[in-house]
């Protein structure tokens, strides 16, 4: 029954995902359409929709959540450029890492932790790893690289975790475009467009899903986000130059 009720939970997500793609979509199928067409013109497509939907400026820079590895019962974590603050849901400080140090994260029964070197459990639930100089990094052995992260217990049986990132929204936007399309083929005005697009999507999710352990996943279950090690001058130009803009339909 708990798988059944999974699935239809999982569908449900899905049906609303594509629904709110299909909406945005369409706003900016023109200038798609027109960059990948001609991508060497000099010069974009005249703007020649009056759709009330418009790209407006964000507020801000806000941190999005993402589910970027799950079912996990280990985790190697690695602090760069500051010791980590390792504290509980509440933000009471459990153990700390110092910088350059490397530490084994396992999930252990009753929905805790065990870091290693060290052997003290955590307290129940999510733990999350802070720098404590804002300039400092949370690596995993993969070359992630990310602001933070939270390593919330999964659902059902067993001591399966899911290792959720921290990251600014134009640094998460980067990545999908790394994940959703061919940077190097597509011109720059596709790009922005797609880049606006991806960005209205994941303020959507961070809006619907405020009260849940991540925003997003990391895979088609919402977009395909690829942290890259090294800037995609393109990508970067292609973010950059829409920094900020999402698209809204009757001011939402």
């Amino acid at each position: 029954m708990q798988r059944i009720n999974t699935t239809r939970q999982n569908d449900k997500r899905n049906i609303s995902s594509h629904r709110l793609r299909r909406s945005i979509l369409p706003l900016l199928l023109p200038l798609l359409l027109a960059d990948c067409g001609h991508s060497n013109r000099k010069e974009p497509a005249p703007e020649t929709s009056t759709h009330p939907a418009q790209p407006v400026p964000a507020i801000g820079v806000p941190e999005i959540r993402v589910a970027f590895l799950k079912g996990l019962d280990l985790l190697r974590i690695y602090a760069h450029g500051s010791d980590l603050s390792v504290g509980d849901a509440a933000g009471q400080e459990w153990a700390k890492v110092s910088s350059g140090q490397q530490v084994e994260v396992s999930a252990i029964s009753g929905r805790r932790f065990l870091l290693q070197p060290g052997a003290t459990p955590s307290p129940a639930g999510p733990v999350r790893f802070i720098p404590i100089n804002p300039a400092g990094q949370v690596h995993l052995p993969g070359g992630e690289r990310f602001s933070a992260l939270t390593l919330a217990p999964e659902a059902g049986p067993g001591n399966a975790f899911t290792c959720v990132a921290h990251l600014s929204l134009e640094s998460y936007v980067m990545g999908v475009l790394a994940g959703e399309v061919p940077i190097d083929r597509w011109g720059m005005e596709a790009l922005k467009a797609q880049a606006v697009t991806s960005r209205s999507y994941a303020l959507y999710q961070m809006k619907t899903h405020a009260e849940k352990p991540y925003d997003v996943e990391s895979t088609v279950m919402d977009q395909v986000f690829k942290p890259q090690r090294e800037v995609n001058p393109k990508a970067q130009r292609a973010v950059e130059g829409t920094h900020g803009l999402i698209v809204t339909e009757n001011g939402a």
